[in-house]
């Protein structure tokens, strides 16, 4: 019984510590663009979270306040951002948010043309880029020319083990437009 007792209380230690570093981060997004991308993550998918219901929302308590549109707002700031790394991540995630959003489609689409613009051979964003543009209901053509050129990539790729080029093609072969 003592060693239960004894990991909860580190447990609530180290929730406690972790608790502390968040807060003390969202202070930071002045400091450094990597503060803005945690935090507008952090913001975004805790309130995400915290509008799902009254069950999550009360996991939640005691987390610090979050707020959607400051969210997004950090993340458009981080997308700017002279480190690659940081900027790529926060449009990956702007895109895949706007996605998810019927009256945002041409936001995700705008944040998926700056990653295939940036990484070309990025299969993963090119899925997902076609997605968007099915789903804005983009011509035929443009749709048909652009799986092509994914598939066309998949086969070119040396790197790729037979595992992942059959995993890829199927991705792309099960879009339907």
């Amino acid at each position: 019984m003592y060693s239960l007792s004894k990991s909860y209380i580190q447990l609530l230690s180290h929730a406690s510590s972790m608790l502390n570093i968040i807060e003390d981060n969202l202070t930071k997004t002045d400091e450094c663009d990597c503060f803005k991308l945690t935090s507008g993550l952090f913001h975004y998918f805790i309130q995400t979270a915290r509008n799902q219901g009254n069950l999550i929302k009360a996991g939640l308590v005691f987390y610090p306040e979050s707020n959607l549109e400051y969210g997004i707002r950090l993340l458009n700031e981080s997308s700017k951002s002279e480190n690659s790394l940081i900027s790529s991540e926060a449009n990956y995630f702007l895109a895949r948010i706007y996605h998810e959003n019927d009256l945002k489609i041409d936001s995700s689409l705008y944040h998926y043309e700056i990653l295939t613009n940036e990484y070309p051979k990025n299969l993963i964003y090119l899925y997902y880029e076609l997605n968007a543009m099915i789903k804005a209901q983009f011509p035929t053509k443009i749709l048909l020319e652009k799986k092509q050129k994914a598939i066309q990539l998949i086969n070119e790729n040396p790197q790729l083990i037979l595992n992942q080029s059959s995993y890829f093609k199927s991705l792309f072969k099960e879009l339907k437009f």
